[in-house]
Parts: structure tokens; C-alpha cells; sequence
């Protein structure tokens, strides 16, 4: 995690706003074609805060080569007991092999736990490796 100050001459005693910026590496493996959440493909939302995510997603099949890559652009926010993304989350195509057609990721507002989950997708009778790497930027008031 990254942090960056501020400084903003305007505020009494010169006070700092803090910028909080977090940056995953995240792994999981499918073995089927049913929706996965796996931990710690999640990330807990603060109260009273919004974070905005570039995840790129990088999925391979070691028995036949066949991969996926996209990234993803969203934001989600939790103002008091309730969570949601704000608007929709965009993707954009990177490259996929004809193979992996089957294969897809979800991003989920998860208001229980408050968190973002990055729900992973594979194909029946295939063994899949997944890796998420996710840059949160997120703002508190």
C-alpha cells in the first residue's frame, strides 16, 4: 500500500489530505465452469468512502496454452451500510485465445461484507489459473 500527502496551504496549520492507493496481486485456480469468489479475490470498502480499480486479468490453461487477458476500469463506494459500483464497470479486450471463449469475470458490489469481489468464471473439465492484479485508489470524508 502506497500513500500519498498533500499538502494544501489553505487548511489550518497546512494539513494534509490523505490519498490511499493499494495495489494486489491475487491467484486462484477454477476447475469447472461455476462462478467462483474465492478469497482474497475481495477487497473490504471503508465506510464513507469510494475506490476506484484498474484490474487486469491474466488467465492461462497449462494442458492446452488457451489464455485471456482483459482489463477492467470500475469505482465502488460505501456510503454507510450499503455498498454498490457506481455506474458500470468497463472492460477492455487485451487478447484471448478461441479456447477460452467460454471464460468470464464479474465484478460484484458485495453489501453483506461490504467488499468488491472479482467473481472468476472457468470452463467444465478445464483447470484454469487466474491472476488479478488490481490498483485501488480510494478516498475517505
Amino acid at each position: 500500500m502506497s500513500t500519498k500527502l498533500e499538502f494544501n496551504p489553505l487548511l489550518e496549520e497546512g494539513l494534509q489530505k490523505v490519498f490511499i492507493s493499494d495495489f494486489y496481486t491475487q491467484t486462484v485456480q477454477t476447475t469447472d465452469a461455476t462462478a467462483l469468489v474465492p478469497m482474497p479475490l475481495s477487497k473490504g470498502i471503508v465506510e464513507d468512502s469510494v475506490v476506484s480499480f484498474i484490474t487486469r486479468i491474466t488467465a492461462i490453461e497449462g494442458a492446452t496454452g488457451d489464455c485471456w487477458i482483459y482489463e477492467f476500469r470500475g469505482a465502488i463506494t460505501r456510503m454507510g451500510a450499503v455498498t454498490y459500483l457506481v455506474d458500470t464497470v468497463t472492460s477492455e479486450y487485451i487478447a484471448a485465445s478461441p479456447g477460452a471463449a467460454l471464460w468470464s469475470v464479474s465484478f460484484v458490489a458485495n453489501d453483506t461484507t461490504e467488499a468488491l469481489d472479482i467473481k472468476v468464471t472457468g470452463e467444465a473439465a478445464h483447470i484454469i489459473e487466474w491472476t488479478a492484479v488490481t490498483v485501488f485508489n480510494e478516498t475517505t470524508f
